[in-house]
């Protein structure tokens, strides 16, 4: 795949599309793919970058969004070092380390201003923040969530997994059995401010999902967490699954707008997906 900005933003500029860098991935496969604009959205692959310089990020881009006309709307994608973030509606007790263990296990705790509860980042999680500016694109949040969710369902179908909602809860899942809970795999949580959207979603890719017996996964009990590489046994090239989910969120925003971009080349072995283009 094509090289892009990988690696660790800086604190004085916002990452752009297409610059240097050459940080390793932090989960396996080539990965890379450029940065770009797509339809007024550019996508900005940002590597592995700490959770509080990543919400930093996003709230300059939302505040160029707020007071620039001809600001760009993003797509941040990303990864995480170990993290939990506590959304809104989240409490300590949600929280099942104290922070003594939290710390020797090097997860740091961050509360956010997102919606939902607690949730765990860490590498192999790909991660998409969509800063957009719901206003011009008259939609309103519960869509929104529609279309992200379908966009992770999207790209677990491009790698040949099953993945569906699960009313009344956010979030994709892998539906249960006799044997085993239904168990989740992409998280949603977003926080709109001023018509503009902030924070997003993360799909489990090749993370550690041992990190998620330290929480309560987003207040739910009685419910597994899962990954690809859990559902299928391998592990993803993560730049793959990277692209696959960045394309699928800009397809299904530009579909909902009546224009639609051309699919990424798509991994080896997987079946094209193309949800939302021919209805």
């Amino acid at each position: 795949m094509r090289g892009g900005r990988r690696g660790a933003a800086g604190a004085d500029e916002l990452p752009r599309a297409g610059g240097g860098g050459d940080a390793p991935r932090a989960c396996g496969g080539a990965g890379g793919g450029e940065g770009g604009a797509v339809s007024g959205i550019e996508v900005r692959r940002l590597g592995l970058v700490p959770y509080r310089k990543a919400l930093e990020l996003q709230e300059r881009a939302a505040r160029a969004l707020r007071e620039r006309a001809q600001a760009p709307e993003v797509l941040f994608v990303l990864q995480h070092p170990p993290v939990i973030t506590l959304g809104r509606h989240a409490g300590r007790a949600d929280v099942l380390l104290d922070d003594a263990a939290l710390a020797r296990r090097g997860i740091d705790l961050v509360p956010t201003e997102r919606g939902g509860k607690a949730t765990v980042h860490a590498p192999g999680q790909v991660v998409v923040y969509p800063i957009l500016h719901l206003l011009r694109r008259r939609l309103g949040p519960a869509r929104l969530v529609e279309i992200l969710e379908a966009a992770m369902i999207d790209t677990c179908r491009t790698f040949g997994v099953a993945a569906s909602r699960l009313p009344p809860h956010p979030g994709v899942w892998i539906a249960g059995s006799q044997d085993r809970p239904a168990r989740k795999i992409g998280a949603i949580g977003l926080r709109i401010s001023s018509g503009i959207s902030m924070h997003g979603i993360a799909l489990n890719a090749n993370n550690d999902l041992s990190l998620y017996e330290a929480i309560v996964p987003c207040g739910l009990q009685g419910f597994g967490t899962t990954s690809l590489r859990a559902e299928l046994g391998r592990d993803l090239d993560c730049g793959a699954v990277e692209d696959a989910l960045a394309w699928a969120v800009r397809n299904e925003l530009e579909t909902a707008g009546e224009t639609r971009p051309a699919p990424p080349a798509r991994p080896d072995g997987a079946p094209s997906s193309r949800r939302g283009v021919a209805g």
